[in-house]
């Protein structure tokens, strides 16, 4: 009898033990540090004026000590799914330090740990919630079951100590709080940000008033259906017409399997896709480690596949299928708290941009009037919006991510303007994407990551908010659409015979035909635009055949503009904001109609030995010291930006062209992992590399007849 009394509790009891675990509930917190104590760690000072919780924080001047450890923590974390803290800032400087957690492994080279960039682009208190799963993972960490140490520091992957960074740090709390769910604005929230007196509301403020909710949803829903403006472009649910006898719906077929493609790899998820997964980092996975898996799965290109199928067929399975995948999205991958552009996020910031002004308009106005398309999941994903744009206001980074950033951020400001923020969103991408304009370009009209690929990521996402402001007659500043002009003349005169820019830094081998056709109609008195945009049937060819590039250090000699013409790119300038190679003094030959002497271009964003080359001197047509490769990385990202063009000699004649240039910046040492320009992929420390600094000056000098 006993022993089925026992039996009967254990059944009883296991389903509540389990359902609390669950909640994350059975779990207690673990102080780390109350911070009360500053012996508990090395460096650092109490502060008793300035306190969260308890007794005092830990004061952390960032001018007296680069950064800060905890003398002890607890070795096993894996109970747990969230450490938090809170930080407080005297002003917001704008500079960043690192959150770094130690998980040594002996088999591995150099340090292995978990990161996380804080920002102190605030002042007051700020709380940070990290999700360990989600956090940046250097080289080969044991696990969180096998942690060595947490500290904080203002040196290194980019990051140099601000002389008026003063922080202080309270309560860092390790606990376990279980899966959330999403969307975080409740059915209440919406409505409270919505501003009910915006036109063709009425219906939804008069059930809001009532205090039915659901009424109010179901009368937003058919409002949205029935709304003309803002505008896009096409219409609500459009479809092809006439269809296409034989519509291209493979990929779309693979995504009602719950078979997606990330960077050129597919994976086959289950009922239940896992947004967060890494194919590349899955056991007994046969790629290199690359975190552009996850985060390019979810700027939901598959959705865009889904969207052309439905296009083109009209069949509702695809709709409902992008129905069911956006809800369960928006459910298991709640907007985080604060900027998480860590390896496995749903939400870096680019994505949130990309997502919000090249994919999820299309997406919405496609389906919005499909019977699949339900009240409930309109809603919601009109709550998600608003989310994306409260997400991106108070995060914004810098170079080409800024653009995308912004780009979300005023395409969701367009498109909803019955939001009370909207003008505010509008209003604050303009501001930013306008003062980038001047920040990101160099006054030779080059990007200043001096990427090809990236100078165009930059220049679309500027055209991508004056088109939506020009569909929709919103006033930008006079001279927005004149800032932009230069940069196309990177496309003019630095595009090799074959009409393809040249890969330098991350970029690719890319066409300018098609981008200098946009330009043509926006700049109609530029003939060499037009002239390229027609393949020389129109317009006149450029007034100039070789052309300098100063602030860039790009210097392009050409003997015409004919096919089979002989041209060549000499670099003599700065390493770049981002994605950067070690090629300074490098040269790229196309000529008699082939590409002679190359630069490798991009090469996947992975771990691995061929990313290593790809970015390091031998790849690149340059001389080796000694056998050793150039070594500028490791700064911070600002020093690579120069206020006025390196010195240079530039000379050009009918008879020819001269250059020269002088790298003396070192030479020797490990090349560094990565090499773009992600915040999520920080660079390691200055001081792990020791550079050989060869006494000879290296100088080439170039010259094309």
């Amino acid at each position: 009898m006993l022993r089925r009394i026992l039996i009967s509790l254990a059944l009883f009891f296991c389903p509540l033990l389990w359902s609390g675990l669950a909640a994350g509930q059975a779990v207690p917190p673990l102080v780390l540090s109350s911070c009360d104590d500053p012996a508990e760690w090395s460096g650092g000072t109490a502060d008793t004026g300035h306190v969260k919780q308890g007794k005092a924080s830990l004061r952390w001047e960032h001018a007296k000590a680069d950064g800060i450890s905890l003398a002890k923590v607890p070795a096993d974390w894996s109970a747990y799914d969230r450490l938090s803290f809170w930080v407080y800032s005297e002003k917001a400087t704008n500079s960043s330090f690192m959150l770094i957690i130690s998980s040594e492994n002996p088999e591995t080279e150099g340090p292995d740990y978990y990161s996380r960039s804080i920002r102190l682009n605030f002042t007051g208190w700020k709380r940070f919630r990290c999700y360990l799963q989600q956090m940046s993972a250097a080289r080969q960490p044991l696990g969180w079951n096998q942690i060595h140490g947490l500290r904080f520091t203002a040196s290194g992957w980019g990051n140099e100590p601000h002389p008026e960074a003063v922080v202080c740090i309270d309560d860092v709390i390790l606990t376990h709080e279980g899966k959330e769910v999403g969307p975080r604005m409740t059915d209440e929230q919406l409505f409270e940000a919505l501003n009910l007196e915006y036109p063709g509301l009425g219906e939804v403020k008069a059930a809001v008033a009532k205090g039915d909710l659901a009424a109010a949803k179901r009368a937003l829903a058919q409002y949205y259906r029935n709304r003309q403006t803002p505008k896009w472009y096409f219409p609500a649910g459009a479809k092809a017409d006439p269809k296409p006898e034989n519509p291209d719906t493979a990929r779309a077929d693979r995504v009602l399997r719950h078979e997606l493609e990330s960077i050129g790899l597919r994976h086959q998820f289950g009922p239940e896709i896992d947004w967060t997964f890494d194919l590349t980092t899955a056991p007994g996975s046969k790629y290199a480690p690359n975190n552009e898996w996850t985060w390019q799965l979810n700027r939901h290109a598959d959705w865009s596949a889904l969207a052309r199928a439905y296009r083109d067929t009209g069949d509702e399975r695809y709709a409902r299928e992008f129905t069911a995948q956006m809800m369960q999205w928006v459910r298991t991958c709640p907007v985080p708290e604060d900027a998480a552009n860590t390896a496995r996020s749903t939400w870096r910031t680019i994505e949130a941009g990309i997502r919000a002004a090249q994919v999820w308009p299309d997406l919405f106005y496609r389906f919005l009037l499909s019977p699949e398309f339900t009240d409930e999941a309109l809603v919601t994903m009109v709550k998600s919006f608003a989310e994306h744009a409260m997400y991106l206001l108070p995060h914004p980074t810098s170079g080409n991510w800024l653009c995308m950033e912004g780009n979300g951020l005023f395409h969701v400001g367009v498109l909803f303007p019955e939001f009370k923020d909207a003008a505010k969103w509008r209003d604050t991408a303009v501001e930013w994407l306008y003062a980038e304009m001047e920040n990101q370009v160099y006054p030779d009209g080059v990007q200043i990551e001096l990427s090809s690929g990236y100078h165009h990521v930059s220049l679309s996402n500027f055209l991508g908010v004056f088109r939506l402001a020009q569909l929709n007659d919103i006033a930008l500043p006079a001279d927005y659409l004149k800032r932009i002009e230069r940069m196309y003349d990177f496309d003019v005169y630095a595009a090799m015979p074959d009409r393809r820019l040249p890969g330098v830094q991350d970029g690719g081998y890319m066409d300018i035909r098609r981008p200098l056709g946009e330009a043509a109609r926006l700049f109609p008195e530029r003939k060499e635009f037009l002239w390229y945009a027609t393949d020389g049937k129109e317009g006149e060819p450029p007034a100039k055949t070789s052309y300098a590039f100063p602030y860039a250090g790009y210097f392009i000699m050409r003997s015409g503009w004919e096919p089979d013409a002989c041209w060549m790119l000499f670099d003599g300038g700065p390493f770049g904001y981002g994605h950067q190679h070690e090629d300074k003094l490098n040269v790229i030959v196309h000529a008699y109609g082939k590409l002679l002497l190359v630069d490798p271009g991009n090469y996947q964003y992975e771990r691995s030995k061929w990313r290593q080359y790809f970015i390091d001197s031998a790849a690149h047509n340059v001389v080796l010291v000694d056998g050793q490769p150039q070594r500028r990385r490791g700064r911070p990202r600002s020093e690579y930006v120069v206020k006025e063009p390196l010195p240079h000699v530039w000379a050009t004649a009918p008879e020819y062209d001269y250059v020269e240039a002088t790298f003396d910046e070192g030479f020797g040492g490990e090349v560094k992992q990565g090499g773009g320009a992600h915040p999520a992929r920080p660079l390691r420390e200055a001081g792990s590399v020791d550079p050989l600094r060869h006494p000879l000056r290296e100088r080439r000098q170039g010259a094309l007849l």
